[in-house]
């Protein structure tokens, strides 16, 4: 029974290896669902092996609770890496647009109107911003 519970959470784990792998990607969408894969995978190998460690392991489940756990933990730090430099990347490219709009506003315009030209740039570095303040739970 034991040995069937340490199946079923190295499958899972490597099922979630699989998802996250394939998730490193440009797409920052993507790359936070691969990391809530990869989340879920470390969760639930963490889980086997609570359930392992309750049922009078032999040391190799020990050692397969430990290797699984292991192993979900270093796909989960790729996911997150990927996702970190998302945000990294968008906040630099939001902090730059920003940069570039204000540099060209047209010395001729109204402050209204150059508040105004500034809108979109600014939202999405407000959006950019709350991206980074969000991944860091700085709230």
């Amino acid at each position: 029974m034991r040995t069937h519970h340490s199946l079923i959470a190295s499958l899972l784990v490597a099922g979630a290896a699989a998802l996250s792998l394939t998730g490193c990607s440009s797409d920052p969408a993507a790359n936070e669902v691969a990391a809530c894969d990869a989340y879920a995978g470390f969760a639930e190998s963490v889980a086997a092996a609570k359930t392992t460690l309750a049922n009078e392991p032999t040391v190799g489940e020990i050692t397969e609770a430990r290797d699984s756990v292991q192993g979900a933990y270093q796909q989960l730090g790729k996911s997150l890496e990927s996702v970190a430099a998302d945000r990294a990347k968008a906040l630099e490219d939001a902090v730059a647009s920003f940069n570039s709009a204000v540099e060209q506003i047209d010395t001729d315009m109204t402050v209204p109107e150059a508040v105004k030209s500034l809108a979109g740039e600014f939202q999405a570095l407000e959006q950019a911003d709350f991206g980074v303040d969000e991944a860091l739970s700085c709230s």
